[in-house]
């Protein structure tokens, strides 16, 4: 099969980790959408910069999320292994984790442990865990990047807009998905408690 020319992509949709991306891309896949009709779809190892260089006159379509809901959700997600949407084994790194942290609420804690041992395993967990450690300053490398960028970013939209927001655009998106959201909820991995742990995670899980 021949590639589709970097010129004809005129969209690219970004997928950042536990953002809804996976149902976006099956999305677009039942509804044809495609690089035949000028739309990309990112992998995980795709960052904002990247995608921008690659398709060079294409605007790109974010779907954001808050960063403790995408935390809270890769740590689940992780934790059972992609289950439901997805059968991806631990990593040796990851076993270590879960065999340490039991929520993402326990995991956030840790970051501002008194005891020095478990506080630098929390710092490691933080950056071993799929999803968690890119987090959405690697994706969108920060503000001053998306302001330079601006008129390269198409639409920035959450979730549960993305449907609505696609159906507005060029493409006809018809064939709704089953309602199997898998976006874990705000809930799930333990409450993180405290506004000092939240403030702990925010320092430690570089946002922008």
């Amino acid at each position: 099969m021949t590639a589709t020319p970097a010129s004809h992509i005129k969209f690219v949709y970004l997928h950042i980790g536990k953002t809804g991306g996976t149902y976006i891309k099956n999305l677009f896949q039942a509804n044809d959408i495609g690089e035949t009709q000028g739309v990309a779809v990112t992998t995980h190892r795709y960052t904002l910069a990247h995608a921008l260089v690659k398709w060079p006159e294409a605007k790109s379509i974010l779907t954001i999320r808050s960063p403790i809901d995408i935390f809270r959700s890769a740590f689940v997600s992780r934790k059972n292994q992609g289950w439901p949407g997805h059968d991806s084994p631990h990593t040796a790194q990851e076993n270590i984790v879960f065999s340490h942290f039991d929520s993402a609420g326990e995991l956030a804690t840790a970051l501002d442990s008194e005891d020095k041992i478990r506080r630098d395993l929390a710092v490691l967990s933080m950056e071993n865990i799929r999803h968690v450690g890119k987090c959405l300053k690697w994706y969108l490398q920060g503000v001053k990047f998306l302001r330079n960028n601006k008129d390269r970013i198409a639409r920035r939209v959450q979730p549960v807009d993305a449907t609505l927001y696609l159906s507005t655009k060029r493409w006809s998106v018809s064939n709704g998905l089953p309602n199997t959201n898998q976006l874990h909820s705000s809930t799930e991995g333990g409450h993180l408690g405290s506004l000092a742990t939240r403030r702990v995670l925010k320092l430690n899980w570089p946002i922008i």
